[in-house]
Protein backbone atom coordinates (compact mmCIF):
# COMPACT_ATOMS: atom_id res chain seq x y z
CA UNK A 1 0.00 0.00 0.00
CA UNK A 2 2.69 2.20 0.96
CA UNK A 3 4.28 2.15 -2.58
CA UNK A 4 1.35 2.73 -4.31
CA UNK A 5 0.87 5.80 -2.47
CA UNK A 6 4.33 6.82 -3.22
CA UNK A 7 3.58 5.80 -6.58
CA UNK A 8 0.53 7.88 -7.15
CA UNK A 9 2.38 11.02 -5.33
CA UNK A 10 5.35 10.87 -7.97
CA UNK A 11 3.56 10.34 -10.76
CA UNK A 12 3.86 13.88 -11.96
CA UNK A 13 7.29 14.05 -11.66
CA UNK A 14 7.80 10.83 -14.72
CA UNK A 15 10.44 11.78 -17.31
CA UNK A 16 9.72 13.27 -20.32
CA UNK A 17 11.07 9.33 -21.94
CA UNK A 18 7.98 8.12 -20.65
CA UNK A 19 5.51 10.41 -22.63
CA UNK A 20 4.33 10.15 -25.79
CA UNK A 21 1.22 11.34 -27.76
CA UNK A 22 -2.48 9.78 -27.31
CA UNK A 23 -2.88 6.75 -29.38
CA UNK A 24 -3.92 7.74 -33.00
CA UNK A 25 -3.02 11.28 -32.80
CA UNK A 26 -1.78 12.70 -35.96
CA UNK A 27 0.20 16.13 -35.64
CA UNK A 28 -1.49 18.79 -39.07
CA UNK A 29 1.56 21.45 -37.70
CA UNK A 30 3.27 22.55 -35.02
CA UNK A 31 3.44 26.45 -33.44
CA UNK A 32 4.99 28.24 -30.21
CA UNK A 33 5.20 30.43 -28.54
CA UNK A 34 6.61 33.41 -28.26
CA UNK A 35 6.93 33.97 -31.68
CA UNK A 36 9.89 35.60 -31.66
CA UNK A 37 12.79 35.65 -29.48
CA UNK A 38 15.04 38.66 -28.38
CA UNK A 39 17.21 38.60 -25.27
CA UNK A 40 18.77 41.45 -24.22
CA UNK A 41 21.05 41.03 -20.87
CA UNK A 42 22.77 37.85 -19.64
CA UNK A 43 19.95 37.51 -17.32
CA UNK A 44 17.26 36.98 -20.09
CA UNK A 45 15.85 33.82 -21.02
CA UNK A 46 12.51 32.96 -22.39
CA UNK A 47 10.25 30.04 -22.22
CA UNK A 48 8.69 28.10 -25.29
CA UNK A 49 5.81 26.73 -25.46
CA UNK A 50 5.21 24.08 -28.22
CA UNK A 51 1.84 23.22 -29.06
CA UNK A 52 0.88 20.57 -31.37
CA UNK A 53 -2.45 21.10 -33.80
CA UNK A 54 -3.68 17.37 -34.51
CA UNK A 55 -5.71 16.44 -37.35
CA UNK A 56 -8.77 15.75 -35.05
CA UNK A 57 -9.01 19.49 -34.12
CA UNK A 58 -7.24 18.85 -30.65
CA UNK A 59 -4.53 20.44 -29.15
CA UNK A 60 -1.87 19.46 -27.42
CA UNK A 61 1.31 21.11 -25.08
CA UNK A 62 4.10 18.99 -26.59
CA UNK A 63 6.62 21.21 -24.95
CA UNK A 64 8.48 18.31 -23.45
CA UNK A 65 8.17 15.61 -26.18
CA UNK A 66 9.47 18.30 -29.02
CA UNK A 67 13.11 18.14 -30.14
CA UNK A 68 13.92 21.71 -29.67
CA UNK A 69 17.66 22.90 -31.47
CA UNK A 70 18.41 26.14 -31.37
CA UNK A 71 22.07 28.12 -32.64
CA UNK A 72 25.18 28.08 -30.97
CA UNK A 73 24.39 31.58 -29.02
CA UNK A 74 21.36 29.94 -27.10
CA UNK A 75 21.18 26.93 -24.83
CA UNK A 76 17.44 25.33 -24.30
CA UNK A 77 16.58 22.87 -21.80
CA UNK A 78 14.73 19.88 -22.45
CA UNK A 79 11.52 21.74 -21.11
CA UNK A 80 11.68 25.03 -23.76
CA UNK A 81 13.72 27.55 -21.65
CA UNK A 82 15.73 29.31 -24.03
CA UNK A 83 18.61 31.21 -22.06
CA UNK A 84 21.90 33.72 -24.14
CA UNK A 85 25.08 32.16 -24.07
CA UNK A 86 26.72 34.70 -26.89
CA UNK A 87 25.46 37.72 -29.15
CA UNK A 88 23.99 36.08 -32.08
CA UNK A 89 21.11 35.19 -34.20
CA UNK A 90 18.99 32.41 -35.88
CA UNK A 91 16.17 30.23 -35.55
CA UNK A 92 15.22 27.94 -32.86
CA UNK A 93 13.78 24.45 -34.62
CA UNK A 94 11.50 22.47 -33.10
CA UNK A 95 10.43 19.10 -34.47
CA UNK A 96 8.22 16.36 -33.58
CA UNK A 97 6.99 13.53 -35.86
CA UNK A 98 8.06 14.89 -38.83
CA UNK A 99 6.05 18.73 -38.36
CA UNK A 100 8.43 21.27 -37.66
CA UNK A 101 8.30 24.89 -36.81
CA UNK A 102 10.75 27.74 -36.39
CA UNK A 103 11.16 30.76 -33.91
CA UNK A 104 13.26 34.10 -34.86
CA UNK A 105 15.80 34.55 -32.56
CA UNK A 106 18.29 37.55 -31.64
CA UNK A 107 20.46 38.08 -28.65
CA UNK A 108 22.29 40.76 -28.38
CA UNK A 109 24.51 41.01 -25.35
CA UNK A 110 26.73 43.91 -26.38
CA UNK A 111 23.46 46.79 -26.00
CA UNK A 112 24.77 47.61 -22.23
CA UNK A 113 25.75 45.62 -18.60
CA UNK A 114 23.50 44.44 -17.27
CA UNK A 115 22.01 46.52 -14.17
CA UNK A 116 22.75 44.53 -10.66
CA UNK A 117 20.78 45.77 -7.30
CA UNK A 118 20.69 44.72 -3.90
CA UNK A 119 16.81 44.79 -3.86
CA UNK A 120 15.86 42.84 -7.05
CA UNK A 121 18.96 40.34 -7.25
CA UNK A 122 20.39 40.17 -4.02
CA UNK A 123 17.80 40.22 -1.21
CA UNK A 124 15.51 37.49 -3.49
CA UNK A 125 18.51 34.88 -2.85
CA UNK A 126 19.08 36.30 0.93
CA UNK A 127 15.10 35.69 1.84
CA UNK A 128 15.57 32.39 -0.22
CA UNK A 129 18.05 31.16 1.87
CA UNK A 130 16.56 32.36 5.26
CA UNK A 131 19.33 34.65 6.05
CA UNK A 132 16.91 37.14 7.19
CA UNK A 133 14.56 35.43 9.17
CA UNK A 134 15.17 35.85 13.04
CA UNK A 135 17.30 32.70 14.08
CA UNK A 136 19.73 34.49 11.30
CA UNK A 137 20.56 38.03 10.19
CA UNK A 138 17.06 39.27 10.73
CA UNK A 139 17.06 39.05 14.58
CA UNK A 140 17.49 41.95 16.59
CA UNK A 141 21.57 41.94 16.81
CA UNK A 142 21.97 40.62 13.53
CA UNK A 143 25.09 37.87 13.15
CA UNK A 144 29.02 38.99 12.61
CA UNK A 145 28.17 42.08 11.92
CA UNK A 146 25.45 42.04 9.75
CA UNK A 147 21.95 42.78 10.15
CA UNK A 148 19.30 42.69 7.90
CA UNK A 149 15.68 43.42 8.71
CA UNK A 150 13.81 40.43 9.27
CA UNK A 151 12.17 38.63 6.59
CA UNK A 152 13.25 41.53 4.03
CA UNK A 153 10.76 43.79 5.23
CA UNK A 154 12.64 47.11 5.23
CA UNK A 155 14.75 46.87 1.96
CA UNK A 156 15.76 50.54 1.91
CA UNK A 157 17.61 49.44 5.15
CA UNK A 158 19.09 46.44 4.52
Amino acid sequence: MRSLLLLIAFAPFASAAEETLPAGAKIASLSATPKKIELNDPFAYAQLTVIAHLASGETLDVTRLAKVKGPECVKVSPTGLVRPMMSGGGNITIELNGAVTEVPLSVNLSAKPAEIGFVKDVQPVLSKLGCNAGTCHGSAQGKNGFKLSLRGYDPIYD
